[in-house]
């Protein structure tokens, strides 16, 4: 019971990068891994990421119709 209680004392912290665009993120991610990204990021409100993954994900597949709307939003969204 000690020890609970000398956790509960402890503080956590977390360091995080802001991590503005998807240059870090390899040449040979999936696309499909590429959209889970940029849903993730969509969800946390880091439209400049977003922006960025679907950018890489339209290289991949330039006419991917999912992708252009979502960059669309992405876009609107950082206005």
């Amino acid at each position: 019971m000690a020890a609970a209680h000398a956790d509960a004392a402890q503080a956590l912290s977390l360091e995080t990068t802001n991590v503005a665009d998807a240059s870090s993120v390899p040449d040979s991610v999936k696309t499909d891994d590429l959209l889970s990204a940029a849903e993730a990021a969509a969800k946390n409100n880091n439209f400049p990421l977003v922006e960025s993954l679907l950018k890489r994900v339209l290289e991949k597949e330039p006419k991917h119709k999912s992708a252009r709307r979502q960059l669309g939003y992405a876009l609107f969204a950082q206005r």
